[in-house]
């Protein structure tokens, strides 16, 4: 009963393109399986687990570098307009 449950559950991860549900799916699985003595497919899950995950980081990683260099441009052209309105009124 456990096994279809979390079936259903991965198919519904799945739909909705929820890889973060779909990892813990996979984790639930691979503990089901496992407690069966079915190693195999228990490693099968657990693996899937693991590469939703470490995708998800590398996700967020690239996001945090994208937002990092969002945030240096950002002050880069802050800089030269502190320059230019500091020129202008030197000039003055």
């Amino acid at each position: 009963m456990r096994i279809e449950l979390l079936k259903d559950a991965e198919f519904l991860a799945i739909q909705s393109n929820d890889n973060v549900d779909l990892g813990i799916t996979h984790l639930f699985l691979s503990n089901v399986y496992e407690q069966g003595f079915n190693g195999t497919v228990s490693k099968h899950y657990a693996d899937k687990a693991l590469a939703i995950f470490r995708e998800l980081l590398k996700l967020e990683h690239e996001n945090d570098i994208l937002k990092i260099k969002t945030m240096q441009d950002n002050l880069f052209k802050s800089n030269i307009v502190l320059n230019v309105l500091g020129k202008n009124k030197n000039r003055k």
